[in-house]
């Protein structure tokens, strides 16, 4: 059984003046919930098993894509289910969305995830022109946990700034 679980960890914003004051000048990933929805409705509609985790704790407060979160109920459950679900095919998109300089939506890739079929069939459904590849460091503390158990993950940035709502990132769904 093929199954994505996607993370959204940086989804919880707790007043307006997060989206451009705290952690870094950047607390809360402002769209990454609402991609995030978009990507798991196009996955379902291909009959792609998806389980899905929102942060619900501001960034400001606890990073949960830091090691300094691993002992968070968010951490727990997501553990939990990645333990019961070992035997079958899994993959990790971590959702988070920013603002930064280059296309709409980057994808950054550790360890050479590109390489899975899966994740590949997945950038294909958001659209390789809008898309940036870029290989990232193992920092992220959820991609690296995954790594861990040798499955692999992928970090998806959507831009906050250069996004376009009126985009349809999924090949004309959407």
């Amino acid at each position: 059984m093929n199954i994505v679980v996607m993370t959204v960890p940086h989804a919880k914003c707790d007043f307006i003046a997060d989206v451009d004051v705290g952690y870094e000048g950047h607390s809360c990933d402002s769209i990454a919930e609402q991609e995030a929805n978009k990507l798991l409705n196009e996955l379902l509609k291909l009959n792609i098993e998806v389980y899905e985790q929102v942060g619900n704790i501001s960034r400001y407060n606890l990073d949960l894509n830091r090691i300094e979160s691993r002992l968070s109920e968010y951490h727990r459950t997501l553990d939990r289910f990645i333990d019961s679900h070992l035997k079958d095919k899994v993959v990790l998109l971590d959702i988070h969305s920013g603002d930064f300089g280059y296309s709409p939506i980057v994808i950054f890739d550790f360890k050479s995830a590109m390489d899975d079929i899966l994740i590949k069939f997945i950038v294909d459904q958001i659209g390789k022109d809008l898309v940036t590849i870029k290989y990232g460091p193992d920092r992220d503390y959820i991609i690296k946990k995954l790594h861990e158990l040798k499955i692999p993950a992928v970090l998806i940035e959507f831009n906050e700034n250069k996004y376009k709502k009126n985009i349809s990132i999924y090949n004309g769904h959407g």
